[in-house]
């Protein structure tokens, strides 16, 4: 078993962004209503801008500049939840 797992050749992963602590496990197949999602959402991206994550480019993407871009503004631009949300 040593072997085999010293000669898998894999290659390097992207780095995960960070998500904020006690969020709900929510998956496809559960029927939750999609304002749900929308607030899950502005609270991943909040949290983001709070710990000052920036967003690191995919190298392999020929539009990667762009959707980085893209993906770093709505952390930039992003609020957290007011009371009535949360």
């Amino acid at each position: 078993a040593y072997f085999r797992e010293m000669l898998r050749v894999s290659e390097p992963k992207a780095p995960k962004a960070p998500r904020p602590p006690k969020q709900p496990n929510v998956q496809d197949y559960q029927f939750f209503p999609p304002r749900l999602f929308e607030l899950l959402d502005k609270e991943i991206y909040a949290y983001r801008k709070s710990i000052g994550y920036k967003v690191p480019r995919d190298p392999e993407d020929p539009q990667g500049a762009e959707r980085q871009k893209e993906a770093q503004r709505l952390i930039d631009e992003a609020e957290p939840l007011n009371e009535e949300e949360a």
